[in-house]
């Protein structure tokens, strides 16, 4: 994957959140999803694609969520870590790293990669790491800050 590629996945992948979102991405949604987006490629680094994909989940839902756009909660804040399970998910599947659908398949998925083929899920965790990092830009530059929301509040 080129430079380029991350880029433009990460392009396609936040506009197609933010466009479903709406309006709400203003509010507690896009804070959340602006705050996994900045923590998501040092978490990565420091504590490895699964353990993260792991926090993801156990905020996305209680149970095992199926990984859609549809599905996705734009109305609250763990709606912020399922837009980003999301992006990171469909990312691996545009990647040709992974075909799942939901949560535990994800988990099994990753894990198994780990264990079987070490070197396919290193390659699976630096890609991630690439495309979180221009998703974070992007989160950056697009989404409101606290401090923006409390200067609009203020007014």
């Amino acid at each position: 994957m080129t430079m380029e590629e991350a880029t433009k996945y990460a392009v396609d992948i936040f506009i197609e959140i933010y466009n479903k979102a709406g309006e709400n991405i203003k509010g507690d949604f896009g804070k959340s999803l602006r705050a996994r987006a900045r923590n998501a490629p040092l978490l990565i680094a420091t504590r490895g694609l699964l353990p993260y994909i792991l926090y993801l989940a156990s905020k996305a839902s209680e149970n095992n969520w199926e990984i859609k756009l549809d599905n996705i909660d734009y109305t609250k804040n763990t709606g912020g870590h399922q837009a980003q399970l999301y992006a990171i998910t469909k990312f691996l599947q545009k990647e040709g790293l992974l075909s799942v659908t939901d949560t535990a398949s994800l988990i099994t998925h990753l894990k198994e990669m780990g264990v079987e083929d070490l070197s396919r899920y290193l390659l699976a965790e630096e890609l991630v790491q690439e495309f979180t990092e221009h998703f974070k830009r992007l989160a950056e530059a697009l989404l409101p800050s606290e401090r923006e929301q409390s200067k609009e509040r203020g007014r």
